[in-house]
């Protein structure tokens, strides 16, 4: 059986009951946005990394849909906007239905 991550169930328990819950992913360029779906996808999937496993990325240009797997008929959709694309995201967020936000800053 496969254990999901606390991240992952933390995410999950504050969305709506709904089978397909939508987030909005965004955050200043190279923040970390594209590692961290990277890390949740793998935690996600039943191919685990180790924690010290090196993950490459690249800069997002444009928009990225990841859709994680959650329990057998619940998934989320997690949409990325590139940090370079900031003049835009207010017209992403008004013009479609997200449940959560997530801002990612780089410390």
């Amino acid at each position: 059986r496969r254990r999901s991550s606390p991240f992952l169930l933390l995410l999950v328990r504050l969305m709506s009951n709904s089978s397909t819950k939508k987030i909005l992913v965004l955050g200043c360029r190279w923040s970390g946005k594209s590692l961290l779906i990277k890390r949740l996808e793998e935690l996600s999937s039943s191919n685990k990394l180790s924690q010290d496993e090196f993950l490459s990325t690249t800069m997002t240009v444009g928009k990225t849909l990841t859709t994680l797997h959650y329990k057998r008929n619940e998934h989320i959709e997690i949409h990325e906007i590139g940090g370079t694309l900031s003049s835009l995201w207010k017209s992403f967020y008004a013009n479609a239905h997200f449940e959560k936000l997530l801002f990612i800053i780089d410390a």
